[in-house]
């Protein structure tokens, strides 16, 4: 417990204060390929300077606030007076994972003074000097497996696993978390092969318990289940690396995520395939054509009008379910075995009335308008009613599709 408030704390100084690094340098190569996730951060003296500077720009004459939480750093990192610490040089955290036990943490610091930097930490914690770093934990396998990876050139690094896109994401951000997927699925296989039996099992057991409409052929529906599943399966056996950026600048705060997967895997095929296009929907505006604000909230509200309704749209998975567990205890079962695949196919359907009014109907409505503008009329679209246009048209036809679920109802 003690440890893990320590690393809490680090974490939420390094998300407040820190600009994370991950990148290919002495630092993480010293790091094994076998660590879960890597906590990064840069320079702590030049980004307490950075963070300062960023409170300033938002609220004048506190900037010396942040200053003066250096300290805060120091007991995160079990050195509360950092004697020996190197603050001109990135820090970094490894976390390894095993089933049944508490996440095991080592501070790859860099050091001025190695000695001085180990007398000064706490006494229950495993040290491990390498040339100007100071690798310390409180677990003896942790530092068991900085010890034969450092002791071998075999053994590839976290710097050396690394692709060239995740370095180039995270060399432009203050702050880096890198989430190792093939380590994690490693370490829990065994559960992930359980969770993948079980859905497996539900499904097929609500396939079998689907009741019989005269005149109606729900067919299509198994196979859109299984299908479901498959590509789920093939999701996660394909994902590589997750890793999350934050970035300070004077306009804002910039979080990006980013989810890679194995190369030439069928995910990243598809994803090839497709790739994502900017505001596709406003080519479709005449040539020179923008959007306009005509009131004076909406180029604030509009986003977050947006947000929240894509918020909404990706946890109604979970809303749905929160809801099936509030009233399947006061159900039969043979209600239950009715409403567990009209939920799933009530989802799955919605989301493909939406997928279909965006990539089908939305490109001919906003082309067709473009071309009825009366001449003299210049087509400028409001921001609000465009985004209000747009989600009332994912509503039609999601709410459309969904027929054949009220057919069973009914």
């Amino acid at each position: 417990m003690k440890l893990m408030s320590r690393i809490g704390l680090l974490s939420l100084t390094m998300l407040l204060l820190g600009r994370g690094l991950l990148q290919a340098a002495d630092g993480p190569e010293l790091i094994p390929q076998t660590v879960t996730a890597v906590v990064a951060l840069k320079a702590p003296s030049v980004t307490l300077k950075e963070a300062s500077a960023f409170v300033n720009d938002v609220q004048p004459g506190y900037g010396q606030l942040v200053l003066g939480q250096a300290g805060m750093l120091g007991v995160g990192i079990s050195n509360p007076t950092m004697q020996g610490v190197d603050q001109k040089r990135n820090w970094y955290a490894a976390v390894f994972l095993k089933p049944d036990s508490e996440p095991e943490v080592a501070f790859v610091i860099p050091a001025i003074d190695v000695k001085a930097m180990e007398e000064a930490i706490d006494e229950d914690f495993k040290f491990l000097a390498h040339e100007d770093y100071g690798i310390y934990s409180q677990s003896a396998d942790a530092i068991q497996q900085f010890r034969d990876h450092l002791a071998t050139d075999r053994s590839k690094s976290v710097a050396a696993v690394a692709s060239p896109h995740v370095k180039e994401l995270v060399s432009n951000a203050h702050l880096a978390i890198g989430i190792n997927l093939v380590s994690l699925k490693s370490t829990y296989r065994n559960e992930l092969d359980q969770a993948k039996e079980e859905l497996i099992e539900g499904f097929r057991q609500a396939q079998e318990d689907m009741p019989e409409v005269p005149g109606l052929k729900l067919d299509w529906l198994v196979g859109l289940l299984d299908g479901v599943v498959e590509k789920l399966q093939t999701a996660v056996q394909d994902s590589r690396t997750y890793v999350v950026t934050l970035t300070l600048a004077k306009s804002g705060v910039q979080l990006e995520e980013y989810l890679e997967f194995s190369a030439s895997s069928p995910s990243s095929r598809f994803l090839a395939k497709y790739p994502p296009e900017s505001m596709t929907l406003l080519a479709k505006l005449p040539a020179g054509g923008q959007l306009i604000a005509t009131q004076v909230a909406s180029p604030f509200f509009a986003p977050l009008k947006l947000a929240f309704f894509l918020a909404l749209l990706l946890a109604m998975p979970w809303m749905l379910y929160q809801a099936w567990a509030f009233v399947a205890p006061g159900l039969y079962q043979r209600e239950k075995r009715l409403a567990l695949p009209l939920l799933g196919s009530a989802l799955l359907l919605f989301y493909g009335g939406c997928a279909f009014a965006f990539f089908l109907v939305l490109p001919m409505v906003f082309g067709f308008l473009t071309k009825v503008t009366p001449a003299g009329v210049a087509m400028m679209t409001d921001i609000s009613a465009y985004l209000d246009f747009v989600l009332v048209m994912f509503l039609a036809f999601g709410l459309s599709f969904e027929l054949p679920v009220a057919l069973v109802l009914l």
